[in-house]
């Protein structure tokens, strides 16, 4: 019986390192409370920047992107940054296309799978 479960676990371990079943790992980033800017700094740079906004939520014809405020209210009060949800790594190399930098115009942000 032993034996059954060794095999089964190490066909497991080769279908996830060739590829056949992939595991989703969910990295959570904090950023320092220092480097944020406050939540009123980050609803003005995304209205300034409407259009980059409407262009990375476009990049899925189904609407599957989203770009919001992401509050630290428990960790940082008043601070924020900005969260991305998108679905495909292709909707990420696109999205880090349109960006082309490591902030949003001086807004952290981070990038979601889901």
């Amino acid at each position: 019986m032993v034996k059954k479960y060794k095999l089964l676990v190490l066909a497991i371990a080769v279908f996830v390192t060739v590829g056949v079943i992939k595991i989703k790992l969910v990295e959570r980033v904090f950023f320092p409370c220092s480097s944020l800017p406050t939540v009123t700094e980050v609803e003005s740079i995304i209205k300034e920047h409407q259009n980059i906004v409407d262009e990375i939520k476009r990049v899925r014809k189904d609407g599957n992107i989203d770009l919001f405020i992401d509050e630290y209210s428990d960790k940082c009060p008043g601070k924020a940054d900005i969260r991305i949800v998108y679905c495909t790594e292709e909707d990420l190399i696109k999205i880090k296309q349109i960006i082309n930098s490591g902030t949003f115009f001086g807004v952290p942000y981070k990038l979601q799978n889901i």
